[in-house]
């Protein structure tokens, strides 16, 4: 049993041996990462724009202070989503 032992804790052992990774050079860990291309046209660098508003159809003021507010775009992070029109109660900071 103790012979069982001994040959698994060296097996392990040589397992933790050759696995060890070196670190890298002073030279490696100080040379400057790639530069971005300055060729880079606007429409590479930002999202495009948000695609034209989607036609709604307000359905029946639910009261009399209600307002309606459209649908607009939403950028999710990757891609614009609509996020639909809605009825909203009228706040008093807003202009008529």
């Amino acid at each position: 049993m103790n012979r069982v032992l001994i040959v698994v804790a060296v097996v392990l052992l040589q397992g933790c041996v050759i696995g060890r990774q070196t670190r890298p050079t002073r030279a490696e860990s100080q040379s400057t990462p790639p530069r971005p291309s300055d060729e880079r046209t606007a429409s590479e660098l930002f999202a495009p724009g948000p695609p034209p508003p989607e036609a709604e159809v307000a359905p029946p003021k639910p009261s009399e202070d209600a307002e309606w507010v459209p649908g607009s775009w939403h950028w999710d992070g990757v891609r614009y989503v609509w996020q639909p029109g809605r009825w909203q109660r009228r706040q008093p900071s807003w202009a008529r």
